[in-house]
Order: structure tokens, then sequence, then C-alpha cells
């Protein structure tokens, strides 16, 4: 854990550490990466989340609206191109 905070904070500049709240940019899920405490804050988390269902509603609403955009844009196509593009560019 303390080498987490000695290197890994020194390393990473973001606010957040899941991808999900990096696109977001705000907490939508709870983050416990990189983890090495005791499991029961993770699960007394998912108790609080499985007993109040208009949380999880809100909470599901919101990634839903975060992954729209990246299916309607056709990004893995674009990706695709770019990478093929980046495979067949000059070294």
């Amino acid at each position: 854990k303390w080498l987490w905070h000695l290197i890994g904070r020194w390393l990473v500049r973001t606010r957040y550490l899941s991808l999900v709240n990096i696109l977001a940019q705000k907490e939508l899920v709870p983050e416990y990466m990189p983890y090495f405490g005791p499991v029961e804050p993770i699960a007394q988390t998912c108790s609080n989340l499985l007993a109040d269902p208009a949380r999880l509603a809100g909470i599901s609403s919101d990634l839903t609206a975060l992954v729209k955009p990246l299916t309607t844009s056709k990004a893995r196509h674009n990706v695709a191109k770019i990478v093929l593009g980046m495979l067949s560019a000059p070294d």
C-alpha cells in the first residue's frame, strides 16, 4: 500500500483511477484500485448500493448516458482506421 502512495500517486496525475470515472469526470462508481485493505468496506458499499434501488437506477442511467456517444459515433470503425494508418505508416 505504501508503495502505491509513494510512487503511484506521483506517476498518475488524475483525480480518478477508474476509466468510467475518468470519462465521466465525476465519481459514478466507487473506486478501490489498487486496494490492499480488508474487503469489508467493499462489501459494505455493495450492500448499500443493493439496498438503494433509486441510487442503482441513477448510476445505471448515468452509465448509459456515458457510453451512448461511443455507440452512435461508430468509434470502433474510427479506431480501426487509426490503427491501420499507424500500421501502414513508414518508420
